[in-house]
């Protein structure tokens, strides 16, 4: 269990399908996501190639969010991951998605060593795109209609990396 000054964050279990399906089926979640609708028995086909946080607050001791952490698929031969991250709604915009996250790359660059991180977010996605900014993750470039949704609905994804040097070197734990 990892743990910040408000929220604790734990590995993901059976019992949390409830509060992850919440959050992954609304819009708010899939205003930018190209997996709408998703069924338990999805969500436990991806979480099997992840390794899955619950974010918690503290004070009210409920689940607020999810951090992803998967195989990195832009880069080969690296110790590399991927990361994906929802946070409910109601939780937006009070900086705990930006505090979780300092804590998982901090044990994704210790505990798994690995030396890079990468994002892969919607253009229109802005507030993750401050997001990613205010960790000093760099900006690698764009895939041109990169995700397209169930709907028909097309994104270019802007590519974002963090190297354990840059963390190192700009976040304070």
């Amino acid at each position: 269990m990892l743990e910040t000054n408000r929220l604790m964050i734990r590995k993901m279990t059976k019992e949390d399908t409830p509060f992850v399906l919440s959050i992954l089926n609304t819009d708010y979640a899939n205003k930018y996501n190209a997996t709408e609708n998703v069924n338990e028995a999805i969500l436990w086909k991806m979480i099997e190639q992840t390794i899955s946080y619950i974010i918690i607050l503290k004070n009210i001791k409920e689940p607020i969010g999810i951090i992803g952490v998967e195989r990195d698929y832009l880069r080969y031969n690296m110790k590399s991951v991927s990361m994906t991250y929802f946070i409910h709604k109601d939780y937006s915009g009070y900086g705990y998605m930006t505090e979780a996250l300092k804590e998982v790359i901090y044990d994704i660059f210790t505990r798994l060593d690995r030396k890079i991180i990468s994002l892969r977010i919607s253009k229109e996605n802005e507030k993750s795109i401050n997001l990613a900014k205010r960790l000093s993750f760099h900006y690698d470039g764009m895939i041109r209609m990169g995700t397209r949704k169930e709907d028909g609905t097309i994104y270019d994804d802007l590519l974002y990396s963090l190297t354990k040097r840059d963390f190192e070197e700009n976040i304070e734990i």
